[in-house]
């Protein structure tokens, strides 16, 4: 990339890479990067109106919705969308809690924002349990059914039509989590699937198509494999 940066968020859109945001030793950053695979070049877009890190994105509408995160020292509830055909920002209407090191999927013709964090009466940070739930056609967010298990930092992915979260830390506890969190939008309700091996933090988690051929492989090679001791 041009510019260093962690804790940004990265959307793949029309197989193209856009890095929003996020913050160096520096400060924070308003800059967006486009990767561009053909050319192997990051090429400069439309920055940011301010500068903020600890955010989420997704894409949805044909634009790169950015959810919350930590903007002039203090967690937002600011929603923000990349236009890529214009090459511009608009602001969206704000979520209803602000938060920041959550996650944000879309699924469906929704986009839905995830736990998280902010902070609590005495400036501690605090587990947000919300989840909300923004339609790009009305332009409009709405609740949906809260998360069982706050946690900040997870990984979240979609398969099947359900959004999961996975890992994370939570704050209540002071704990890392392992915990597979799987949401149903059909039922609105949330069910805790088989737990991850290890307590996991900060992970980035996609969804990958695998020919048959390749599971297959992979199932054959798991029978016959056998345990060594190094």
């Amino acid at each position: 990339m041009n510019q260093k940066r962690t804790h940004f968020s990265l959307s793949v859109f029309n197989g193209l890479l856009y890095a929003v945001g996020g913050r160096n030793a520096e400060g924070g950053l308003a800059s967006l990067e486009c990767y561009v695979p053909s050319a192997n070049q990051w090429q400069p877009k439309a920055p940011l109106e301010v500068a903020r890190c600890c955010h989420a994105s997704a894409v949805a509408d044909g634009r790169v919705l950015v959810t919350g995160g930590y903007i002039g020292g203090a967690y937002s509830r600011s929603v923000c969308a990349y236009d890529p055909a214009r090459d511009a920002w608009q602001e969206l209407p704000a979520l209803s809690t602000p938060r920041g090191w959550h996650c944000t999927v879309a699924l469906g013709e929704r986009v839905y924002v995830m736990g998280g964090s902010q902070l609590g009466p005495r400036g501690e940070r605090v587990d947000v349990l919300t989840v909300e739930s923004f339609s790009p056609a009305a332009g409009q967010w709405s609740y949906a059914a809260p998360l069982p298990v706050g946690v900040s930092t997870a990984g979240a992915s979609t398969l099947h039509g359900r959004a999961y979260l996975l890992g994370g830390w939570n704050e209540g506890e002071r704990k890392y989590k392992k915990c597979i969190q799987c949401f149903s939008p059909e039922l609105n309700e949330w069910t805790e699937d088989d737990e991850l091996p290890e307590a996991t933090v900060g992970v980035s988690c996609c969804t990958l198509a695998m020919p048959n051929h390749v599971t297959r492989e992979s199932r054959a090679s798991s029978v016959s494999s056998v345990p060594v001791s190094i």
